[in-house]
């Protein structure tokens, strides 16, 4: 995490915020120390149940107050009145520029205290097997704290496993471009401060050669990746689940038009659509699009489907870059290929998304019964036996 310079903020806010810093301080510490751990997250919503689970890593005075639902409420009104965080109904939110701010306030021998406790928090709330959907709202909360850490200079070994995680989870969600990135990062990084050797370098190096050297496990867009990933390094499979750019010139209209929709519905009304997701006929009118069954959804699971479109920052870049990119096969990739779509995907349609003649030859097709545009989430347990029998097929050809 990186503290924020003086100059970074106005001279004024920063006057402002340290009176009220000061005053909370004095009203009640251990409002005073949450604002302090909630400097080194993210600016984004945290979880409340992410401190109040991890009591053993708090300081003393939030430790006392965060097994006490009234103390505990008592002091999130405190923080509230000082304007120093926005408090929700189960999350709360610091802007960057006052989290800049009270990290400044703090000695270094503070800073560092701070740091390594928000580490510990982070660590207490890994939602740990990654591959299984029912943690993946929780994974979705996580991540943006999770990024905004020191992963590679860390010395905290459970917040490294749960970096590790974190890279499984995102290539299980089908954000195989991140998770790639991410454990490429760690791994770099691990091997100069651990060792090669080291488990943790181990693990990355693990989770960045399931992508590159075993198994390419293509979701929408990253089929635009596989033949660069073929001439960097020996594939032994390459897996698309419903991939974009089989059509025959341009992206479908349809297609952009349906994204659009998503992206700009989501990134204006999230937290009413959020809101909404409690309600079964909401989540099945708001994501039918893209799940195949999002009535059977829970309401977490929902929201954070609407949450992760909403902030998706790079959606509308990616989506102009590549409305005129479609897939042209040049030849073999060296390895099996298998392309799979769900019989419900309501986004790439079948006569105009799914042009199978463009694949290489030997490309084997399949149908994956029930699944929607997702089918990581409409039926995880197809989606891994898919890749299983993907890899089998490539150890019998090896």
């Amino acid at each position: 995490m990186e503290v924020g310079l003086p100059g970074d903020y106005p001279l004024s806010l920063a006057v402002a915020t340290s009176l009220s810093a000061d005053e909370l301080a004095s009203q009640d510490p251990a409002a005073a120390e949450l604002a302090s751990l909630c400097a080194f997250l993210a600016p984004e919503p945290i979880p409340q149940d992410m401190i109040t689970s991890a009591v053993a890593e708090l300081p003393a005075a939030l430790a006392s107050c965060a097994d006490d639902q009234l103390a505990w409420g008592r002091t999130l009104t405190q923080l509230g009145h000082s304007a120093l965080a926005r408090i929700g109904h189960d999350e709360l939110q610091m802007h960057r520029l006052t989290q800049a701010i009270l990290r400044d306030r703090l000695t270094p021998a503070q800073a560092v205290e701070t740091r390594d406790r928000t580490e510990a928090i982070l660590a207490a709330s890994d939602p740990d097997d990654p591959a299984n959907s029912d943690t993946w709202p929780r994974w979705t909360l996580l991540m943006p704290h999770l990024l905004a850490a020191d992963l590679a200079g860390t010395d905290n070994p459970g917040l490294r496993s749960t970096a590790c995680n974190a890279c499984w989870y995102l290539l299980a969600r089908g954000d195989a471009h991140s998770g790639h990135d991410l454990a490429s990062q760690l791994h770099r990084q691990w091997c100069g401060r651990l060792g090669a050797d080291h488990p943790d370098t181990l693990i990355a190096a693990e989770g960045r050669e399931a992508f590159e050297q075993r198994l390419a496990a293509a979701v929408p867009l990253s089929e635009y990746m596989v033949r660069e990933l073929s001439e960097q390094s020996e594939l032994a499979s390459v897996t698309l689940i419903s991939p974009a750019g089989l059509w025959t010139g341009r992206a479908p209209r349809y297609t952009r038009l349906s994204l659009r929709a998503i992206y700009g519905l989501t990134s204006r009304l999230e937290r009413p659509l959020v809101t909404l997701m409690r309600y079964r006929a909401a989540r099945s009118v708001a994501l039918a699009q893209v799940y195949s069954r999002p009535g059977r959804m829970t309401p977490e699971q929902a929201g954070a489907a609407i949450s992760a479109s909403a902030r998706s920052t790079g959606f509308l870049p990616t989506l102009r870059a590549t409305a005129g990119r479609r897939y042209r096969s040049t030849g073999q990739l060296g390895a099996p290929v298998t392309v799979a779509f769900g019989s419900r995907d309501r986004l790439l349609l079948r006569r105009s998304s799914q042009h199978l003649e463009q694949l290489p030859a030997g490309a084997e097709t399949v149908e994956l019964p029930g699944c929607g545009h997702v089918p990581m989430s409409d039926d995880p347990a197809a989606v891994a036996a898919l890749l299983a029998s993907a890899a089998r097929k490539a150890s019998t050809m090896e």
